[in-house]
């Protein structure tokens, strides 16, 4: 089966853990001829988008990867929202895909895959949506310009041509029938999932980090990750990590600083022992980061590692929001107010046995909803 992914909605980032990395990468191990069409939109090492030129290389898994440039009749600025590609057209009828997954619904190139679709009424479309009112429709011309009408409109005229709109959380359901007037018989769960690390596996992960860590046995490792801004709140957890004096209680922290919070967060972080920053770390070594860790920590905005964590078997710490509900059966914290954080934290460092439990209940969970093997056949099936 040919498979083809469009990236075209956002920027792809090669050699991560996001789901338009990780489904290609299944769908080859599965033996299927896999193709990626991406912008040129990339984010660098200081975690700020920015530009590569076009060009066709392959993944080290040996994937096609042609990234496509933005047409020009309009200044780049506008170009990078309408998100109107040259050459797409002529690479999908190269291809010819049987299975097309166009990741990120606001995209003038819907209509491209469309029309494919219609040309070729045997072949699967899909369209996932990552969209929420978190990280989409933010400001008035976002909201009201691109959101309730361009990309609605792109919508509308191309959705009897899409099987599936397959949404990550219900929040972005919300979103895809607020916004775009999507009906359900169009909508699909399909959350953000994870490759699972077998039992075994994870012992060996978790003696090597923790070795090198120089950690005990009966330590308690926190870890928390990400591009931390304000969103985060780093700060938050920090303050109340502090607070409790437990000495096998300890931190590790993962990824890059806005400036704003490094200048208020490293002179907590130095003022205690327990805390370890440990800077960028690439995907596979986060992974085993997480394997190492009791408990991963993300008490403000949403990432795929928490979902990456529970694949692992590590147990989590998240708000209360609606998105995190499906996650929360018996393997998750759900904090309402950032204090409860010094609660759980000084519950855990007296009860041995509460996360081992509760990791468990995470490799259920995981397994149950987030394997990716078990997602990336959905599009084949």
């Amino acid at each position: 089966m040919r498979i083809l992914h469009c990236c075209l909605s956002c920027f792809y980032i090669d050699e991560y853990n996001y789901q338009e990395n990780v489904l290609p990468k299944i769908h080859h191990q599965n033996g299927h001829e896999v193709k990626i069409i991406a912008s040129t939109e990339v984010i660098n090492n200081n975690k700020s988008l920015s530009y590569v030129l076009p060009s066709s290389y392959k993944t080290p898994e040996g994937i096609n990867i042609t990234r496509v440039p933005y047409r020009r009749y309009l200044p780049h600025v506008i170009m990078k929202k309408i998100r109107h590609y040259k050459y797409v057209k002529k690479l999908i009828e190269d291809f010819k895909p049987d299975v097309i997954l166009f990741h990120g619904v606001p995209a003038f190139e819907l209509f491209t895959v469309s029309r494919y679709k219609k040309n070729n009424p045997n072949i699967r479309l899909y369209v996932d949506s990552h969209e929420d009112e978190n990280n989409s429709a933010r400001n008035l011309v976002s909201k009201y310009i691109l959101h309730s009408f361009f990309y609605k409109f792109i919508v509308q005229k191309n959705i009897q041509s899409i099987d599936s709109v397959l949404y990550i959380t219900p929040e972005s359901k919300d979103f895809l029938k607020k916004y775009y007037n999507i009906p359900e018989d169009k909508l699909e769960f399909f959350p953000l999932g994870g490759v699972i690390i077998e039992e075994k596996q994870k012992k060996e992960m978790r003696l090597k980090v923790r070795n090198e860590l120089n950690l005990k046995n009966e330590d308690i490792l926190l870890c928390h990750s990400g591009k931390m801004n304000k969103n985060k709140k780093t700060k938050e957890l920090v303050e109340n990590f502090i607070k409790i004096k437990n000495e096998n209680l300890k931190l590790i922290i993962i990824g890059t600083f806005t400036q704003d919070v490094e200048k208020v967060v490293m002179p907590l972080i130095q003022s205690d022992s327990r805390i370890n920053y440990l800077g960028w770390k690439s995907a596979e070594e986060l992974m085993e980061y997480l394997a190492a860790s009791d408990l991963y920590v993300q008490p403000g905005s949403q990432s795929a590692t928490m979902q990456n964590a529970l694949c692992v078997g590590t147990p989590v710490l998240f708000k209360n929001v609606k998105s995190h509900e499906i996650y929360m059966k018996g393997n998750a914290f759900s904090i309402d107010n950032y204090n409860e954080m010094e609660i759980i934290f000084n519950n855990i460092s007296n009860d041995n046995d509460l996360l081992k439990t509760m990791s468990k209940k995470a490799y259920c969970l995981a397994r149950d909803i987030l394997d990716y093997n078990k997602l990336a056949k959905k599009i084949t099936e």
